[in-house]
């Protein structure tokens, strides 16, 4: 029976979709040459500049200089031209997101730019209307303008793709797909904002317990998102993180500067630092697991391949890491194919098709929870067992080259799958660190870049503070931001310390090769953010929405809490 530790470790195990998905073998090949072609400078050049755009885009909304709310929808003309900008951003990014998802069907650079703006000019029309009829501002306009702005998006989506889908029925699903990951980025929108409120509205102590929840909020959110784009296997750590860890590193980063109370910190703080144990642990028995098969995989090479054995002793011997072998096993398997699946046969003719691709065999063998089929029947060459120098008549050569070819094949199946498992977890990992780092620094600058500006007095968490209460709220979520770039550095250092293998070029490959989806992602979760927390928007959780019964020349003392 296992213990209450032992069951506690496999609950966390299930909860953690990290270790359930393996990279493909294309991506590993992809991976192994981008490590292998790709410089230093370029790397630091991704890092560095895959934050800009939405900070770019975030403050940019801002330049143009707003009036006060009170003073009605006339006098809020800038305000007006804003909100065209706000959703023309979204409504692209919105295109976009489909673009990356479904990247079967067509859909042009000049007709997204054209249905962008049509999107945008319909929705404000549908919330200029509504504040003629309710008033200024529209009680949380962006939440009310949603269903308008879906319907005409949907609309436009429908007009480009519909002919396409009817034709191409597998294009179906994946849009379909793409539909749930939206559905999931609203149940974020709905989910973060109350709590945020509620967070406001505790004492210090209440805080901090109530800072707790945040890490529950996270891990529901990155289960419920894995059950979307399933057609896309390999940008699954990237569709996960990229909204479910940047929506709560922002929420985060907002928590840290409205309360920077030690608790709360110390909460956070303690989260972090389990999460990051819960890593390296989970890091370590992946690495335990394909060590112990590389061993394996090793004697088999010096006793069947001598010429594949790897000297030791050679000064300056290249030593494969990981990465390469599982990139030249994989290359062999696809150069020889027919090879293989002759030598296969003569050992089991009616199991020969299913031969015939080695990722078909080793996804096989996973879904079994074993490495090798019982039919493939596979028996490790005698010598592998004898010990003290014994001695025992060797089989025909035929039959003895049947054995070993049938012995390689079925451990190198077992450590490709060991590496592809290893490479998924460790993806998300770098990305969920990544993310942690720079989301910080990207709300520090922009917290000081606003504060200079004449329109943080529409913010609610700028307009009453001074420098020295700014400061020293961003110094609490710069600390946060220093526990993740801790917690990177430890990885990055595991990873190379053990296995040779650079985390910060496989956190350049997700960034760099899948910009699209990446910047889509970063650019609405941050600018959204930044949009729920303007007065104008009139997000008021007390429901009281003082403002539509004041005088029009009164001041709007009871607008925007977020």
């Amino acid at each position: 029976m296992p213990s209450p530790q032992q069951r506690f470790a496999q609950a966390w195990e299930r909860t953690q979709v990290e270790l359930h998905g393996t990279y493909s073998p294309d991506r590993v090949l992809a991976l192994a040459k981008y490590t292998r072609e790709t410089g230093w400078p370029h790397i630091m050049m991704v890092l560095l500049v895959t934050p800009l755009p939405c900070l770019l885009i975030t403050v940019l909304s801002d330049v143009f200089p707003l009036e006060e709310p009170s003073e009605g929808i006339k006098a809020n003309k800038m305000f007006q031209v804003r909100q065209y900008y706000s959703y023309v951003v979204m409504s692209f990014l919105c295109a976009q997101q489909f673009r990356t998802s479904v990247r079967a069907l067509p859909y042009p650079n000049w007709r997204v730019a054209r249905n962008t703006v049509v999107v945008a000019a319909l929705t404000i029309a549908v919330l200029y209307g509504y504040a003629l009829w309710v008033g200024f501002p529209v009680p949380f306009s962006i939440v009310i303008a949603m269903p308008a702005w879906v319907v005409i998006i949907t609309v436009s989506m429908a007009i480009e793709w519909l002919r396409l889908i009817q034709q191409n029925p597998g294009t179906g699903t994946m849009v379909i797909n793409t539909v749930k990951v939206w559905l999931c980025e609203v149940l974020l929108v709905v989910t973060y904002p109350p709590y945020f409120y509620v967070f406001t509205t505790l004492s210090k102590t209440g805080q901090m317990f109530f800072a707790s929840l945040l890490p529950v909020i996270k891990l529901i959110m990155r289960n419920i998102f894995t059950l979307t784009v399933v057609h896309l296997s390999d940008e699954m750590p990237e569709v996960i993180v990229f909204n479910s860890e940047v929506f709560n590193a922002l929420f985060v980063s907002y928590c840290m500067q409205n309360s920077p109370s030690f608790g709360t910190t110390l909460m956070v703080t303690a989260a972090l630092l389990i999460q990051l144990a819960m890593s390296l642990r989970d890091v370590n028995d992946a690495v335990r697991r394909m060590e112990q098969i590389g061993r394996q995989l090793a004697h088999e090479d010096v006793y069947n391949e001598p010429r594949n054995a790897t000297p030791k002793s050679s000064v300056g011997a290249h030593v494969l890491t990981c990465l390469e072998r599982a990139e030249s096993m994989i290359l062999d398997q696809q150069d020889a194919p027919q090879d293989q699946g002759i030598k296969m046969a003569l050992t089991n003719p009616r199991r020969r098709p299913s031969v015939k691709s080695p990722d078909k065999v080793a996804d096989t063998c996973e879904m079994n929870g074993k490495m090798v089929d019982e039919d493939f029947n596979f028996e490790s060459p005698p010598t592998m067992r004898l010990h003290g120098g014994a001695r025992i008549q060797p089989a025909p050569e035929n039959a003895m080259k049947a054995r070993d070819s049938k012995a390689v094949t079925a451990t190198s199946l077992q450590y490709i799958l060991e590496v592809r498992r290893l490479l998924y977890l460790t993806e998300f990992l770098v990305l969920i660190n990544y993310v942690g780092v720079f989301i910080p620094l990207v709300f520090s600058i922009y917290m000081a870049v606003m504060f200079s500006l004449p329109n943080r007095l529409y913010y609610a968490q700028l307009a009453e503070l001074t420098k020295d209460e700014l400061y020293s709220a961003l110094q609490n979520v710069m600390f946060n931001c220093s526990l993740k770039l801790v917690a990177l550095v430890l990885l990055c250092w595991l990873l190379q310390h053990r296995l040779r293998f650079s985390a910060i070029h496989q956190l350049a490959f997700v960034l760099e090769k899948q910009w699209p989806g990446v910047q889509t992602k970063i650019c609405f979760w941050v600018f959204y953010n930044v949009q729920a927390s303007l007065q104008h928007h009139g997000f008021d959780y007390t429901f009281k929405f003082g403002w539509l019964n004041e005088d029009p020349t009164s001041s709007m003392s009871n607008s925007t809490n977020t």
